[in-house]
């Protein structure tokens, strides 16, 4: 099953290079289930695709010293920001889900996506569920495709959604006191954006503050 945003533009032999990596056996016995593309933006820039599993010293790395410094160092940052990750097939927890291949073996065996989250962290909680149950997310550097996506970034409502959606699953996956404190750390982050005038930060923020948001069912 191919998942593909409709501001993703594929470059030609995409489609058949994320193919030809699904079913890939890795050396600890996992099958490639999930294979993606290098992403670009509109100016030819390679975007950090990749991401490591959320957790509450990565949340609290990213609020001290931001997403990509951060993603230097394996164990402060979500991000994946090394340059030599992206010239090889590497295997990340989860994956931008932009644009995403999916193996029939896989998807028998996961199942659905969770609609619950609406917009953001979909692809998350899928990656994770599929890598319980032995299937990797795989970086194909031989496919590419130019995103045109950046709403999230600018709008207080969907980057709301974005952050709310990123405590909701680490609560489903970790429980209530672990989601306490990723909930804090990502609290620290935005305020301290807001802090600095950004008004989606400032937005999430106020949301992060109310337990009535974070049970809200996400929707249009």
């Amino acid at each position: 099953m191919l998942i593909c945003n409709p501001d993703i533009r594929l470059h030609p032999g995409c489609a058949a290079a994320l193919v030809d990596t699904l079913g890939e056996q890795l050396p600890d016995g996992d099958r490639v289930g999930i294979a993606v593309p290098l992403l670009y933006e509109a100016d030819g820039t390679r975007m950090p695709s990749l991401r490591r599993e959320p957790s509450v010293v990565r949340a609290l790395g990213e609020a001290v010293i931001g997403n990509r410094r951060a993603g230097r160092f394996p164990a402060l940052g979500e991000l994946i920001t090394d340059p030599a990750a992206y010239t090889r097939r590497t295997r990340a927890d989860w994956a931008s889900g932009a644009l995403m291949l999916l193996s029939r073996e896989c998807l028998d065996a996961c199942g659905r996506w969770d609609e619950s989250y609406f917009l953001y962290s979909e692809e998350t909680e899928y990656c994770l569920r599929a890598r319980d149950l032995g299937f990797a997310t795989r970086l194909q550097p031989t496919a590419s495709a130019e995103h045109l996506g950046g709403d999230s970034q600018v709008s207080p409502r969907l980057w709301t959604l974005l952050v709310l959606n990123r405590v909701r699953l680490h609560r489903r996956r970790h429980g209530g006191l672990a989601s306490t404190a990723f909930r804090a750390a990502v609290l620290l982050r935005e305020a301290s954006r807001a802090a600095l005038g950004r008004a989606p930060s400032r937005a999430a923020a106020a949301a992060l503050l109310s337990n009535a948001a974070l049970r809200a069912t996400p929707g249009p």
